[in-house]
Parts: C-alpha cells; structure tokens; sequence
C-alpha cells in the first residue's frame, strides 16, 4: 500500500499504484537499500536538521517525497528493453532481491 505522498506523487506523475510499488521495489534494489533504510536519517542528515532546526518529522515528510518523485520518474524513465534480449546481471541481481518474477520486471522497465 503507498503512503499519502506516494498516491499523491504516483497521481502526479500519472503512474498506476500497482505500477508505481513494482518500481519503487525496483529502485529501492537498485539503491541496495530496504524501504526502512531509505527513511533513516544519516548522520549528514541530523547534522542539517541541528544546524537549520528543522523538525525531524518534517524532514522524513520532504524526504519521502523526494523519494517517491524518484521512483516516479524512474517508473516514468523507464527504458524500452531491447526484444528478445535476457536480464543483465545487475537486473537478475534485483529481479532477486525484489523478489519480481523476471516477466514483471521487464514489464516494469517497459513503463505498463
């Protein structure tokens, strides 16, 4: 299920919310990162949030929605693949770490 940024990005872009998770699952292995990963704050990030004095829930909120305009325009991107051609290494490498059947992740790059 997408957040309310998420849906609210996913719309934006014109992206489809079944379409926009299988490429939020793609870019997240693509950043070798889980979802929980990718909202942590670093310790650049707590050293921003000191010095501005931002609040931390405001800065995960502007966080998750840069990340989501991310996956959106990754979903956007997403290049044509070639007919007939298989996985590179990297994309079996995510294909397996999503968990993605081969099928649906091609499906992801051809942006339906």
């Amino acid at each position: 299920m997408l957040s309310n940024i998420e849906s609210e990005t996913a719309m934006k872009f014109g992206i489809g919310q079944s379409y926009f998770l299988q490429a939020k699952r793609v870019w997240l292995a693509e950043q070798g990162m889980t979802e929980a990963q990718a909202f942590l704050l670093t310790s650049e990030e707590c050293e921003i949030l000191v010095r501005t004095g931002t609040s931390p829930e405001v800065f995960l909120q502007e966080k998750q929605r840069l990340i989501a305009e991310k996956i959106a325009e990754k979903a956007a991107n997403l290049e044509l693949a070639s007919c007939g051609s298989g996985l590179t290494k990297k994309e079996e490498q995510i294909v397996k770490m999503t968990g993605l059947s081969p099928e649906v992740y091609q499906q992801a790059k051809k942006g339906r």
